[in-house]
């Protein structure tokens, strides 16, 4: 008897199987997902069909493959993990986006804004002396806080900030917020910066200290 007579149910010996030749069935049956009398009926279906008798020892291989490189991967370095793994994977579409989400999770969600630091509050008073100056963490997201209650008015400002040396970091344009100014900076390295308040012609009004510890 042919492969085809068999796995059509051919022949008026073989009740047809609704499920030959179904991918997305053969799957739940090789990863064990598959119960009751939709079980029996795949395994009385597998005895005689040698089309879905292929297709489950192939996926029997690919899970095999699979499950096998998880468990060299509490062992083995990442990159050779990566590499051996990839290709199992790219060949079934639904392990395939299995892996997106894997490495969705393990290497940019933690980028998101969700798992973003909170930037930290820094309030910046004007400077009066050497010693003077805010103080903040170094290498950390920053939320700079100006008082403009006694400045001219103006809807917005040109920020800028400067290392020891005068080295121009960061310039951005920021608009006013009742009496305040607000405005964000991802930080830098430990040590001693200038935050520049500039008019929109350009002109100087503040010059505040910041340091990072």
């Amino acid at each position: 008897m042919s492969r085809e007579l068999h796995a059509k149910g051919g022949g008026g010996s073989i009740p047809p199987f609704r499920w030959c030749g179904d991918d997305e069935a053969l799957e739940r049956y090789a990863l064990g997902r598959v119960s009751g009398e939709m079980l029996d009926q795949f395994d009385d279906h597998l005895l005689v069909c040698f089309s879905c008798q292929d297709k489950v020892a192939d996926l029997d291989d690919q899970i095999g493959h699979i499950r096998q490189n998880l468990q060299e991967t509490r062992q083995d370095d990442a990159p050779r993990w990566w590499q051996s793994i990839l290709p199992a994977f790219s060949l079934r579409p639904a392990w395939a986006a299995a892996l997106a989400l894997l490495v969705v999770g393990i290497f940019i969600a933690p980028r998101l804004p969700l798992f973003s630091p909170t930037p930290v509050a820094v309030t910046l008073s004007v400077i009066r002396g050497p010693e003077l100056g805010a103080d903040a963490p170094s290498d950390s997201p920053l939320r700079l806080r100006v008082d403009l209650r006694e400045l001219p008015e103006h809807d917005r400002y040109r920020l800028d900030i400067v290392g020891a040396t005068g080295e121009l970091i960061r310039s951005a344009e920021v608009g006013r917020n009742g009496g305040f100014l607000t405005a964000e900076w991802h930080g830098g390295a430990p040590g001693r910066y200038w935050v520049r308040l500039h008019a929109p012609d350009g002109q100087l009004l503040r010059e505040f200290g910041l340091t990072l510890r």
